[in-house]
């Protein structure tokens, strides 16, 4: 039996803000708030992107552009 996995990139949206909590804080000792992450989500909606796998998120990142340089989350 052979199984397709589905992965796609795309833009975050306010309502994986929670999952994406998740996942902060399973993967770090001091995970950024969750209403830290809604905020970069709402300042930079081309450079936060979740990666899904069949539909579910499993990874994310995050480009917040400042002034004079951009910061990779």
């Amino acid at each position: 039996m052979q199984t397709t996995e589905e992965v796609n990139i795309r833009a975050v949206n306010q309502d994986d803000i929670e999952r994406v909590s998740m996942l902060e804080q399973a993967s770090f000792n001091d995970p950024y708030p969750s209403y830290f992450l809604s905020e970069l989500a709402r300042d930079n909606p081309e450079t936060f992107l979740v990666l899904t796998l069949n539909n579910e998120i499993v990874g994310y990142g995050v480009v917040d552009r400042w002034e004079d340089h951009d910061h990779l989350i």
